[in-house]
């Protein structure tokens, strides 16, 4: 205990891998935007982040992360906003710097570690609106944000934020980046590469000699690891990528969250490794919930004959749970 036996679904047809169960909802799946307003919130270091947010009308809030490279239009963030406002919740999708749809305007990007932005835009959230509960929830990266924003503002958090939800997060970030360079699963490395890069070479072109990265070398980038020795490590503060990933990674920081939070993902999960599964650790834990479930991909657990995927489905059960037994 805790661990959480997964209730059984069925996938869709076609979906009968891993993989198919991960690139078939990023391609195909389309939700609805639920938002009605964009927020921008000016950061102390003259940039931005947006944050796009639901009508104002709930006493429950769920506050959602994307994933490396992600949004929130994408499609798992949009259909668990939309979940939780037919349950009575209203939701706000959070951009990580540059992922909003316009560059930012520092040096600066974001990465698996970046609590201090996401920190600043719950207390932006905390102040200009009045919810009674809020729930965090984060999908792959996000999942990674949100777990060391808890722990690191665990002594002074705010009593409205009650749960968490992490889905498809890697445990072990560094096995994560080695695991995505072997040669069958080598697409979503050169996927997130391909993206990044491009993001990279545009605030290059505009920032010129603000931006403290020489352009020959941008184009010698190859993995998720290249990228982090050159661009993530030096650009954010860590000393090199090993305490990049160590700092990025839920394993360093799930034993100082203080609320209860649950770690969802699937057993075919092309990108985690088994290290990413920590049942040992929710087992002698009080309030770190790990749930693993037989088939799902990475942020993918579509459902046959469902607008809502089951890992939607779950973090709204886990949070509902967690809310109510404290009202």
């Amino acid at each position: 205990m805790p661990i959480i036996t997964p209730q059984p679904f069925k996938n869709p047809f076609g979906y009968w891998n891993g993989h198919l169960q991960t690139i078939l909802p990023s391609v195909f799946r389309k939700i609805p935007l639920p938002y009605e307003k964009r927020h921008r919130i000016f950061t102390p270091d003259n940039d931005f982040l947006d944050i796009d947010c639901t009508s104002q009308q709930h006493s429950n809030l769920v506050i959602v992360l994307h994933g490396l490279e992600g949004n929130s239009y994408r499609h798992y963030v949009c259909g668990l906003i939309k979940l939780f406002q037919q349950h009575g919740w209203d939701g706000v999708g959070y951009n990580c710097r540059s992922c909003s749809g316009e560059l930012n305007w520092q040096p600066r990007l974001y990465h698996h570690a970046d609590s201090e932005d996401f920190a600043f835009a719950i207390d932006f959230i905390l102040q200009s609106t009045s919810y009674q509960n809020i729930a965090l929830v984060g999908f792959s990266m996000g999942g990674n944000i949100l777990i060391r924003y808890l722990a690191k503002f665990a002594e002074h958090l705010s009593p409205l934020i009650k749960v968490g939800v992490a889905i498809s997060s890697p445990y072990h970030l560094k096995e994560v980046a080695i695991e995505i360079e072997k040669p069958l699963k080598r697409f979503y490395n050169d996927k997130f590469v391909k993206k990044m890069i491009k993001k990279v070479i545009q605030k290059k072109k505009i920032l010129k000699e603000k931006f403290p990265i020489d352009e020959k070398d941008i184009f010698k980038i190859r993995t998720c690891r290249d990228f982090d020795k050159l661009i993530t490590a030096p650009l954010h503060g860590f000393a090199n990528p090993d305490e990049f990933y160590e700092q990025a990674s839920i394993s360093t920081h799930i034993h100082k969250v203080k609320i209860p939070i649950l770690l969802l993902s699937a057993s075919n999960d092309p990108l985690l490794t088994p290290s990413c599964f920590p049942y040992q650790t929710a087992q002698n834990s009080y309030n770190f919930y790990l749930e693993v479930t037989h088939s799902g991909g990475h942020v993918g657990f579509c459902v046959q004959n469902s607008v809502f995927t089951y890992a939607e489905q779950r973090a709204l059960a886990f949070c509902q749970h967690f809310i109510s037994s404290k009202l």
